[in-house]
């Protein structure tokens, strides 16, 4: 049989590995590939191996030097919509959009391409279209950088229901469930189900979010003390506008004001412009909505 440069018979790979060992697996096929020689078999094999073992910078090398087989060659570009939905490859969103929807044209049926569309909606703060996309992957694969990328943009327009169902649907299927717990709390405490976040709030490590859950805990029960507690414990940390909401929640002037100078904040002007609404300082409340639709 022929041999490729590296002496190693490609319809034999599989005993190759047996007996040589991964490292020198890889070796080789890298080797085929500076030459030139490899075919796109030769990168079916090497892809997976690169990615298990973890060389992500090498991985993105490689298939971003087969540029020029885009057009005819799926594998190298799902790889990379794959190592950009798992933040392992950084590029601009709009040389993103192009990739993946290459991708989509040679296999529509790719969820990475799907994912990758929707991580590059997020980024963009198009939320609904990202929701939309990431979606339709998810029906087919599970993935927890999808999964995240698309709780984070139901979250970012307030659908803390549908950002709970899949939190819930994370922790269910995701080999991480812990890495969804301030997920969680945020939907919940969206919802205001502060019993809820009694419970969960043993398992965050943010302490910050900590804080800010307790306070927002002890608010909803009048518990002063408390209150007051992690209030001060917050700011011990920073002088977050989170601070400054719970120490002013009760006054108009300071909740105006505090809008003013968080005029780009957008959590921070629904935040101020519901609790405005629940004082029924209808007109003050008008502000911070109107700040809101001009961003």
């Amino acid at each position: 049989r022929d041999r490729d440069v590296t002496g190693v018979q490609t319809c034999a790979l599989p005993i190759f590995i047996v007996k040589f060992g991964w490292l020198q697996f890889i070796s080789c096929l890298l080797a085929l590939h500076e030459s030139g020689a490899a075919t796109d078999s030769n990168y079916k094999s090497l892809f997976p191996v690169l990615y298990q073992t973890k060389q992500f910078e090498r991985l993105k090398e490689v298939c971003l030097a087969l540029s020029p087989k885009f057009n005819v060659f799926y594998t190298p570009i799902e790889y990379l919509c794959r190592l950009y939905v798992e933040n392992h490859f950084t590029t601009n969103p709009v040389e993103m959009n192009t990739i993946a929807e290459k991708l989509l044209k040679l296999y529509p049926s790719s969820t990475f391409g799907y994912f990758a569309l929707g991580k590059v909606a997020h980024e963009r703060n198009r939320h609904s279209e990202a929701i939309a996309w990431l979606k339709e992957g998810i029906e087919s694969k599970i993935h927890d950088g999808a999964l995240q990328i698309l709780i984070k943009s139901l979250l970012q327009i307030w659908d803390f229901v549908s950002a709970e169902e899949y939190v819930l649907l994370a922790k269910k299927k995701s080999k991480m469930p812990a890495h969804y717990d301030e997920f969680h709390c945020l939907a919940l405490s969206g919802q205001e189900k502060w019993s809820d976040i009694k419970t969960l709030i043993k398992k965050l490590k943010n302490e910050d979010l900590v804080n800010i859950m307790k306070a927002n805990v002890a608010l909803s029960e009048e518990n002063w003390g408390e209150f007051d507690t992690a209030v001060d414990q917050l700011a011990t940390k920073s002088r977050s506008w989170e601070v400054e909401y719970f120490r002013g929640f009760k006054s108009s002037a300071k909740l105006n004001q505090l809008c003013e100078e968080n005029s780009d904040n957008l959590e921070c002007l629904l935040k101020c412009g519901i609790q405005l609404m629940k004082m029924e300082d209808f007109e003050s409340a008008i502000l911070p909505f109107n700040q809101v639709s001009c961003n």
